[in-house]
């Protein structure tokens, strides 16, 4: 498992930010963002927690003084009062600036609910319809509160554990209508949200059924025939055992495959692979391991328990031997077989051992730092590339060790990829091996580069040099060219060279347009705009589309499909 919790960030705030008084702390994040913490014995949480990992901000302009018995801190956007003793509505309270212009605010005192626009739920298990939503962070009041008090903290080593002491651990932010400034700092607080590989956007086929692996074989072909694409299989619980002997309990819990259903695992997953999708199978921890599972006997001499008593390895998430050997033991094989990930089936309530601490919650979190231990930060083992016709250009790729950056600037964790491309004489594209901190990127690394709206010619793939093979597919309805390179070292050069300069497809103007701004970086209300202005006269939407767009990469594609007849 992942224990370098230091790598999402610096659990400490700097000593200027603190306005400490008896038995409370008052830590002034940004203009907008204040933590609030009380304890009767004085003393205070400085360790990342369940809900937060950085708290080394920038320390913005602040006054803080004691008048009448008052503590008031303010900030460009708050004014924070408060009174001494525990925390209570007519003793602390905050008001937040909703618009500087006109100077239009709120009042928030202690206790008040927040009446935002919701956030997420736990799990969605036996839900039919709506349910109600925990809290969310964007307000029309302007204001909104995280409740830190009972989570637990997370050492450097990264292991969970209890809190050191009661008190009250609490999180302001005031934000008023800079909602998007608002959600940077909650994820710079908390965590940014890993980035969802692109075929995980796609369609996932589940079903509840007892498929067979020529069954599941012949559905997926059928799939294709009808041109139903899907890039995730999803295969539930009938993939091991179920049928076991009472003694054991039941079958919900399982590790071992079901060879009657299919007898060749390694080979089932490597098929699903070439058909271009990812495999997850369905697991219920909750009963651990018994002595059926063919894993049974190396789960045992983990935990200190010998095996020929056939005593059961009990599921314990709160047991750092027992995740370690959940993970070694159960997971890690079979991953190697070919199983890109698991679908975590928890339905057995919020308790363990340690009170307050949800399994779920735990099974979520290491299964997430695990699935990172291949190296790379985290950061993709495959990445596809979208290249459009039209002028050369190149850019760079930047990639973290998920470290977040003091006061928002570069350190020298960074690992870069420059990306070239030349479209005349002869189209290249060229993929340059990686610089600077080479241990934030995967040692191998496979490439999907997909070149838009072209006719179908075949390129030559070379690797420093040495000729290798790609897998090349074509799609004539879209006129895409898609080339697949597969462990590429990430310190070498690639290039990829046509024959000629590629000729674009002839394809609708609008739909080209389309296929580029669907991917752009920009809202949606300019992407219609701009759209919208392609499909009128060619001069009158080009200078349509600079009034709108400053982006002269993207606008300069967008020209090259106004004018690629030649007008």
């Amino acid at each position: 498992m992942v224990r370098d919790i230091k790598r999402y960030g610096n659990p400490a705030c700097r000593e200027r930010a603190i306005v400490q008084g008896p038995n409370c702390r008052f830590t002034v994040l940004t203009s907008s963002l204040i933590r609030m913490e009380y304890s009767e014995n004085g003393s205070f949480e400085d360790r990342a927690t369940q809900i937060v990992m950085n708290r080394e901000f920038t320390v913005p302009k602040y006054e803080a003084a004691w008048n009448g018995g008052f503590l008031t801190i303010t900030t460009e956007f708050l004014q924070l009062r408060y009174r001494g003793g525990v925390f209570a509505e007519d003793g602390l309270s905050i008001r937040t600036i909703i618009d500087p212009k006109t100077g239009e605010s709120r009042l928030w005192r202690w206790g008040d609910e927040s009446k935002d626009l919701g956030g997420t739920a736990r799990t969605l298990d036996e839900v039919d319809g709506a349910i109600p939503l925990e809290h969310g962070m964007i307000s029309r009041d302007g204001w909104t509160v995280i409740d830190d008090s009972s989570s637990m903290v997370i050492g450097e080593d990264g292991w969970v554990t209890l809190r050191g002491g009661v008190g009250l651990d609490f999180y302001f932010f005031g934000y008023g209508r800079r909602y998007q400034e608002c959600i940077r700092d909650f994820y710079r607080l908390c965590g940014n949200t890993p980035l969802l590989p692109r075929w995980a956007l796609g369609n996932w086929w589940s079903r509840y059924h007892r498929y067979t692996e020529e069954e599941y074989k012949k559905l997926m072909v059928r799939f294709q025939r009808e041109q139903i694409p899907f890039s995730v299989a999803v295969i539930d619980m009938d993939w091991h055992l179920v049928d076991i002997q009472p003694k054991y309990g039941t079958g919900w819990t399982g590790y071992t495959w079901n060879r009657e259903l299919f007898p060749d695992p390694p080979e089932f997953l490597a098929w699903l692979h070439k058909q271009g999708m990812k495999v997850t199978l369905n697991v219920h921890p909750a009963d651990g391991v018994r002595a059926h599972e063919e894993a049974y006997p190396r789960m045992a001499e983990a935990l200190g328990i010998d095996p020929a008593s056939g005593t059961a390895v009990e599921f314990d998430v709160t047991d750092r031997a027992f995740l370690e050997a959940y993970f070694d033991v159960l997971h890690h094989p079979m991953e190697e077989d070919g199983v890109d990930f698991w679908w975590v089936d928890w339905q057995q309530g919020k308790k363990t051992r340690i009170p307050g601490l949800d399994p779920l919650w735990m099974l979520n979190h290491y299964h997430y730092l695990d699935s990172t231990r291949a190296g790379g930060a985290g950061n993709p083992n495959c990445m596809a590339v979208d290249i459009f016709p039209g002028a050369d250009g190149c850019f760079k790729v930047w990639e973290d060790d998920g470290r977040t950056e003091a006061d928002g600037e570069k350190d020298d964790r960074w690992a870069v990829t420059r990306l070239s491309l030349e479209w005349r004489p002869l189209t290249r594209f060229i993929i340059c091996g990686v610089e600077g901190y080479r241990s934030a990127v995967p040692e191998m690394r496979s490439w999907e580069l997909n070149f838009r709206n072209v006719e179908y010619e075949v390129p030559e793939v070379n690797v420093e040099g040495e000729r290798i093979d790609a897998v090349v597919s074509y799609d004539e309805v879209r006129k895409n060219l898609t080339l697949e390179l597969s462990g590429i070292p990430s310190v070498k050069n690639v290039e990829v060279r046509f024959g000629t300069a590629m000729e674009m497809a002839s394809m609708d103007r609008a739909d080209q347009a389309f296929e580029i701004l669907n991917r752009a970086q920009i809202s949606y209300d300019k992407k219609e705009a701009i759209l919208e202005a392609v499909k009128k006269q060619k001069g009158d939407a080009l200078l349509t589309i600079q009034s709108i767009e400053e982006n002269t990469v993207l606008v300069g594609a967008l020209a090259e499909i106004l004018f690629s007849d030649g007008n």
